[in-house]
């Protein structure tokens, strides 16, 4: 039984490294890392790049593909 302290793990706040978080997203691993270089929060563990699939797909969605004409 859980302690009514204690909350629900959520998967999407799990470290993933960089090559996981992309596949699951469906992007290359190098748009992940211009994005990282952009501001995506990572962190690096023994030289592996980690983030949260909740970061990789929050900022997909505001900084990713560009869908219809751009605003004129």
């Amino acid at each position: 039984m859980h302690s009514p302290t204690q909350l629900h793990h959520d998967p999407r706040d799990d470290l993933i490294p960089l090559a996981t978080a992309a596949r699951t997203i469906r992007r290359d691993e190098r748009t992940l890392r211009r994005w990282a270089a952009a501001g995506l929060e990572v962190r690096e563990i023994d030289g592996t790049r980690y983030t949260t699939l909740r970061q990789v797909t929050a900022w997909a969605a505001e900084h990713g593909r560009r869908r219809g004409r751009a605003d004129r």
